[in-house]
C-alpha cells in the first residue's frame, strides 16, 4: 500500500496520462489508458512484464501489484498500472546506446510464444491511410507509397514491441536500458521491429543520415539474433520503416514529416547499402 502520494504529470497524449508517482515507499510511474482501451487490451499490453520475463526478456520495469495480486487498476472507466521509475533518463543517440538497444531487440525476439498478437499490420492500417490521403495535398503520392509496401507477414514471427526507439527506452544510472510503452505489442513480423528505427531514428528531420548508428544497430542485431536475417528480409527493412513513417506523417508538422519521407525514399539505395554491406 502506497502512502503520502504526490503525482507529477509527465505526459498527456491522446487522452492517455503518465504520471511520476512519489510515495514514501519509492518513486514509480503511473500510466492511465484512454477511454477506448479495454481490459483485454491492457492484459495484452502488459504480457511482456510477466510472460515475456518467463521466456527470458528481463529489461522491463517491475510492476506493482494490488492487494488482490492484480497488476491492472481501474480509474474512472479507464485502466492503468504502476511500475518502477527508471531514474537515469533516456538513452543517448550514440553508437554505444544503439548497440545496447540492438542487443535487447534481439533478446526480445527470442520470445516466441504468446496468445496475443500485435494489431499493427498492413491491412489494419490501410483504411486509416486511405482516410488520411484524402485530407493531404500530396495524398495520391502518400497512398501510392503505402500501396507499394511489401507484405511483411512472410517474414519470421516473434513477439514484437512495434515502436523501438530512444523515446520508448529508459536508462538507469548504471547504464542499463529498459524498453517502455508496450501498447500494441504482441506476436508479429519481427522485421517491423528492426525496421522501425531506420527512418524514424536514423534519418534526421533536417534530412541527414546518421550512418554510424545505422551500421552499429543492424550489425549488432544480425550478429546477436538467433533467427538468421536472410537477404530478402534485410532488403525489406526499408519498407518496414517506411510503413511506420507513413503512419506518423499526419502527426506534428505534416509537411516536414513528408519531406523527411521523400528524402528517405530518394536515398533508399544508399540507406540500404549501410545495412547490407
Amino acid at each position: 500500500m502506497l502512502s503520502n502520494i504526490n503525482l507529477q504529470l509527465l505526459q498527456n497524449k491522446g487522452e492517455r496520462f503518465v504520471y511520476k508517482l512519489i510515495a514514501e515507499q519509492g518513486t514509480y510511474v503511473l500510466k492511465i489508458s484512454n477511454l477506448a482501451k479495454s481490459h483485454e487490451e491492457m492484459i495484452r499490453d502488459l504480457y511482456i512484464f510477466d510472460g515475456g520475463q518467463k521466456q527470458g526478456f528481463l529489461n522491463v520495469p517491475k510492476l506493482l501489484k494490488a492487494k488482490d495480486n492484480s497488476i491492472i487498476i481501474s480509474y474512472e472507466n479507464r485502466f492503468g498500472f504502476i511500475m518502477d521509475y527508471i531514474d537515469g533518463g533516456s538513452p543517448d543517440d550514440t553508437k554505444e546506446d544503439w548497440e545496447k538497444i540492438a542487443i535487447l531487440t534481439a533478446q526480445l525476439h527470442e520470445v516466441k510464444h504468446s496468445e496475443y498478437f500485435s494489431n499493427l499490420t498492413l491491412d489494419a492500417e490501410r483504411v486509416w491511410i486511405e482516410e488520411q490521403a484524402q485530407k493531404l495535398s500530396f495524398g495520391d503520392a502518400y497512398k501510392h507509397l503505402f500501396d507499394k509496401l511489401i507484405d511483411f507477414s512472410q517474414f519470421p514471427q516473434t513477439f514484437i514491441h512495434t515502436d523501438i526507439g530512444l523515446h520508448n527506452c529508459a536508462k538507469n544510472r548504471e547504464g542499463e536500458i529498459f524498453f517502455l510503452d508496450w501498447d500494441g505489442a504482441g506476436m508479429g513480423s519481427r522485421v517491423l521491429d528492426i525496421g522501425f528505427p531506420l527512418i524514424s531514428q536514423f534519418v534526421k528531420s533536417n534530412c541527414s543520415i546518421n550512418e554510424e548508428n545505422i551500421k552499429i544497430f543492424y550489425k549488432t542485431y544480425f550478429e546477436r539474433t538467433k533467427i538468421p536475417v536472410l537477404r530478402e528480409e534485410k532488403e525489406s527493412i526499408f519498407d518496414a520503416s517506411l510503413f511506420f513513417s507513413l503512419i506518423y506523417v499526419p502527426y506534428g508538422d505534416i509537411y516536414k514529416n513528408w519531406e523527411k519521407v521523400k528524402y528517405a525514399v530518394k536515398n533508399k539505395d544508399y540507406i540500404l547499402s549501410l545495412i547490407l554491406n
